[in-house]
């Protein structure tokens, strides 16, 4: 299988790339501006179609976004476009293409809002966006259902929302929680301020809320996964079925430098709607492929 991916250059796109050639398939990379593979302006309907094109991929797996809650909440034009009016582009050319190809587009477990009250969210969990960078992975879920059932849907690829939660690994940027908190441990150690009359300074939001983690690895191997089950098809929770609370997981990492650390909550890093807990099922998802993290 030739595989397209969109925004290869981000923290997901090389895992993915590593996976999928272990996998025995012929893996192909975008970015923006063309430093990993063809260059791609998710926004130009003929550039697409250029690099549709040029690849003729069997699948696309469609990472290319916006990816971070502070980012989108900054620049929501910006999110909005790339997130929603890109997928339209990108999904519109691959379907004009290769119709009988598979698309996966990958989502968030953001879409679901608020948690589902200690009862695991599945696939039928309404979608309840909390903030700018979940609205528009709901619009852009939604535009993509509306293709599946159209009247001439026999003519749409393949269609696959992937819905990961939290997933960390190296690499990740700073601006997500735990990747944040290992790099100001990392500096602070670096740097010599741990020093028992200059602990590490760490920086951190809400503590208190909970989370559900996995391993990109994971992650990616659940992507592959569903790639190569035809009768994968719809919307799938991509979790472990756990929820950390994420005070908890900041200890763990201090428990892994011999500096002191001191803990100070940022009134900046504080989101407002944010979830308190978020507990999820992945039972479709093992249950079609054989997944498992």
């Amino acid at each position: 299988m030739k595989v397209l991916i969109t925004g290869a250059e981000g923290f997901v796109g090389p895992y993915l790339l590593e996976a999928l050639v272990s996998a025995g398939h012929d893996a192909v990379g975008t970015s923006q501006h063309g430093s990993t593979g063809p260059a791609l302006d998710l926004l130009e309907s003929r550039d697409a179609a250029r690099v549709i094109d040029e690849i003729a991929p069997d699948a696309v797996v469609h990472l290319a976004a916006v990816s971070a809650v502070p980012a989108a909440a900054k620049d929501p034009d910006l999110a909005w476009r790339v997130n929603v009016d890109g997928v339209r582009t990108l999904s519109s050319a691959f379907a004009n293409r290769r119709p009988d190809g598979t698309f996966l587009f990958v989502s968030t477990g953001a879409v679901y809002g608020a948690s589902g009250g200690g009862v695991p969210i599945d696939e039928t969990h309404p979608r309840s966006a909390a903030n700018s960078y979940a609205s528009t992975k709901v619009a852009a879920e939604a535009w993509l259902e509306a293709q599946t059932l159209a009247d001439d849907r026999d003519r749409w690829p393949r269609t696959v929302i992937a819905r990961p939660f939290n997933h960390v690994g190296a690499g990740q940027g700073s601006e997500f929680a735990l990747a944040g908190f290992a790099r100001q441990i990392a500096e602070g150690e670096r740097q010599g301020n741990g020093a028992p009359n200059a602990p590490i300074r760490v920086a951190t939001g809400n503590l208190d809320v909970r989370r559900d983690f996995l391993d990109v690895r994971d992650v990616v191997s659940a992507y592959v996964s569903l790639l190569e089950t035809e009768a994968a098809r719809g919307v799938f929770n991509i979790c472990s079925g756990e929820s950390h609370r994420i005070g908890d997981l900041l200890d763990r990492l201090i428990e892994r430098t011999p500096c002191p650390v001191e803990v100070v909550t940022e009134s900046a890093r504080l989101r407002l709607g944010d979830r308190d807990g978020v507990l999820a099922s992945c039972q479709k998802l093992r249950e079609v492929t054989g997944w498992k993290p």
